[in-house]
């Protein structure tokens, strides 16, 4: 049997996405579903003021999102954004909670961010669940350089034959991948679904914001 896991070199979101009930792909679904796995495990009673932090600051975040979807902006969630921006939160906020103190050994400092980081992201996916439209998501750094790509092709080769567009993005993944074609069909899989996440890029002109950055493109 084929290997379709990730090739050496790449780093690809390991979640697949679901279908939503309409027959259509649930972008938030990748996201979600690791949040009922956070849910499951009850918070320790000496983390409870380091969760509450973290649940503000993905409120505070929720906030920022929603000022743009008001301001008709057509968002990008940035997962790997997302990633660094609770790390850099959290370890301010531990920061602050050992300040008296000499700092956690490593293992624990490891513990508090991952507590921190895990809290974060589930209020964070729970509130972008009640914005309907206007946004989009970014699950790992190929997917922001394809959507690079795409544009960049869009202006140089412009096309609306879908055949013609599905080629342009089968190549692009392979060379943003790094898999040679001998050894293409063992990933045919991620070849697949990054390769459809081109196409979509293609075909959609708008000008997006990126969060957390907020940077357009």
């Amino acid at each position: 049997m084929p290997d379709h896991g990730q090739p050496e070199g790449t780093w690809v979101n390991e979640e697949k996405e679901l279908e939503a009930g309409n027959g259509q792909t649930d972008p938030l679904a990748i996201a979600t579903r690791q949040q009922e796995t956070d849910e499951l495990e009850e918070v320790d009673p000496k983390d409870q003021e380091l969760v509450k932090s973290a649940k503000w600051s993905a409120v505070d975040g929720l906030d920022e999102v929603k000022k743009l979807h008001r301001r008709e902006k057509f968002v990008i969630i940035d997962w790997q954004g997302v990633e660094d921006k609770a790390h850099d939160q959290a370890l301010k906020q531990i920061r602050e909670n050992y300040s008296q103190d000499d700092p956690p050994e490593d293992q624990e400092l490891e513990r508090l961010l991952s507590v921190y980081a895990r809290a974060y992201k589930a209020r964070l996916k729970q509130g972008l669940k009640t914005i309907p439209n206007n946004i989009d998501y970014f699950n790992s750094p190929q997917e922001v350089r394809l959507r690079e790509l795409a544009i960049q092709d869009r202006r140089n080769f412009p096309t609306k034959d879908h055949d013609y567009i599905r080629d342009m993005a089968v190549v692009r993944v392979l060379q943003e991948s790094h898999i040679s074609l001998h050894l293409a069909t063992d990933h045919f899989s991620i070849i697949h679904d990054l390769a459809t996440k081109y196409q979509h890029y293609y075909s959609d002109s708008r000008e997006a914001v990126v969060w957390p950055g907020q940077g357009f493109f």
